[in-house]
């Protein structure tokens, strides 16, 4: 007699469940059961290989140990609780660098009792990563038609309008309720009522509907007297939408104006360019000598003939030669060309030992950049000088006593090796604080203060100054603070001289006592 368990179609139980076993496995989505401890009973599914597991590898497993926490509140463990009281439970959950939409019942016994629970993930990644891509490429295209500068107006072939950019309303200044009721004609009214001459738009207009194959672009005068720009590219073969158009709207009003004035600010450039010490040189936009001094002829020694005859490549020609490194030169030069916005600051090298200090801004009229402005300063007697400088350093560097060179709030920005020994820090803790962290707690709180202001005042200041070395012991130093200076005389920094003079005290101090005593031992008196 065959003993297998028949279901109600009389095949094998044990058939069937082999058969759901290899439809959930072919699956992408994990399926799993668990008691009423949230212990694994079963796991499987095609969706494990991208976790790393195995078919009930988890097996016996409780939910906490699995997500590895004690928090019963934990999204999936929470959810879990929810379906052993009855409840089914559907959330997204992202686990293990994926992402799963969950749907979670109780698993019930043959009584309907709830024995756990049964739950199905469906890998979605792809998809919510699809969806993530669609939804940051409208949020980068909303950003970017509110972040231009022009105003765009979208509308379709009868004129309505579909879209439009924050720029837009504010060029037109339409009030925001007229925006927000969004009725077209409304809008047009209170924009042809701005224009010098609304029937010459309204016109214009029409013929672009009637021709959108066909690019458009006029000026649109203001009765305010502001100057807009209006263009529309040609829609293409875009079916329903072909005979629509995109507008996009520039304020060029400034521009304009600007243009009016270029006249006087020429002037008044050329005029301030004679009176400077440095080189300077204007260029428009595409690199062509525009303005120049006298200096900065005179600094690059180039011919007369070729500066009046602003042939851009005899002169770069004439310059580079004079340099050490011109490939360098003309690829900075290249490089700003191509970022107008940019400033640049650099060194130039010449093969007769000059050194010059190149330094460029975007020229600007009316706040639009037409082109660049160079200048050039002779710091060969300052390269040399602060060479002299660098090899007094190294002196500063082998000086026994301990040099410490703060700024006016007494703030710790360099120090020699000698002040490394004396106090027992190493230069990397000190930088950056406070003169006072070397004092003894002893002396007064507000000594590095007094100190900065009697040499400010005095040109220096000298006394004897009690410190504390990193393992704690005091000592004290004969001091001399001065101050440092830059190349116009101000006072820039403060240098802090110290000369241990513990050992020399305590000397003093036991040969005054050893006066008191004969040579038997006994006081003299």
């Amino acid at each position: 007699m065959d003993k297998t368990k028949r279901g109600p179609a009389g095949k094998p139980r044990s058939d069937s469940r082999e058969l759901l076993r290899v439809l959930v496995d072919q699956m992408p989505a994990v399926v799993w059961t668990v008691d009423r401890d949230l212990r694994f009973l079963t796991s499987m599914g095609g969706g494990l290989a991208a976790l790393g597991m195995q078919t009930d590898q988890v097996k016996g497993t409780t939910l906490f140990s699995y997500f590895r926490t004690d928090d019963p509140e934990m999204e999936p463990i929470a959810a879990h609780r929810r379906a052993l009281e009855g409840e089914s439970v559907s959330y997204p959950f992202e686990w293990a660098g994926r992402t799963y939409s969950v749907h979670l019942e109780p698993l019930r016994g043959a009584r309907k009792e709830i024995r756990g629970v049964i739950g199905i993930a469906f890998d979605v990644s792809e998809l919510h990563h699809a969806q993530e891509d669609l939804r940051r490429s409208l949020s980068l295209l909303r950003a970017t038609l509110d972040s231009t500068a022009d105003g765009i107006l979208v509308v379709d072939e009868n004129g309505k309008i579909l879209s439009y950019n924050r720029r837009f309303v504010e060029m037109w200044r339409i009030p925001d309720d007229l925006v927000e009721a969004g009725n077209d004609n409304e809008a047009l009214a209170f924009v042809l009522d701005q224009l010098v001459d609304p029937g010459v738009f309204v016109t214009r207009t029409m013929g672009h509907y009637a021709h959108p194959e066909f690019e458009s672009y006029d000026i649109l005068h203001f009765k305010d007297g502001r100057i807009f720009e209006r263009y529309s590219p040609p829609r293409g073969e875009l079916g329903e939408l072909s005979r629509g158009r995109v507008w996009s709207f520039r304020d060029i009003t400034d521009r304009v104006r600007a243009d009016e004035e270029r006249g006087k600010s020429m002037s008044l450039l050329e005029a301030t360019l004679e009176s400077t010490a440095d080189g300077l040189l204007v260029v428009d936009v595409d690199g062509k000598i525009v303005s120049y001094n006298r200096k900065f002829v005179d600094m690059w020694r180039i011919p007369d003939p070729i500066v009046a005859a602003r042939d851009d490549k005899r002169a770069i020609a004439y310059v580079v030669d004079q340099l050490k490194s011109p490939e360098a030169f003309l690829k900075k030069v290249r490089d700003l060309y191509g970022h107008p916005e940019s400033q640049s600051f650099d060194w130039l090298e010449f093969k007769d030992g000059r050194i010059f200090e190149r330094y460029s801004q975007p020229h600007r009229v009316g706040g639009r950049t037409v082109g660049r402005v160079w200048s050039f300063r002779d710091v060969t007697d300052r390269v040399r000088m602060e060479e002299i400088l660098r090899r007094q350093a190294r002196t500063f560097e082998h000086m026994f006593d301990a040099v410490i060179v703060t700024d006016l709030a007494g703030k710790i920005i360099d120090c020699n090796p000698g002040s490394e020994k004396m106090f027992g820090h190493d230069k990397e803790s000190l930088l950056g604080k406070s003169n006072d962290n070397l004092l003894s707690p002893a002396e007064d709180k507000d000594l590095t203060h007094k100190m900065l202001g009697t040499m400010r005042k005095a040109g220096r200041w000298a006394g004897q100054v009690r410190f504390r070395r990193k393992d704690g012991v005091r000592g004290t130093s004969d001091t001399v603070v001065v101050p440092h200076t830059d190349e116009y005389g101000r006072t820039c920094a403060a240098i802090f001289i110290h000369r241990d003079i513990t050992d020399r005290i305590e000397l003093e101090r036991q040969l005054r006592e050893l006066q008191g005593y004969d040579d038997s031992g006994l006081g003299r008196g």
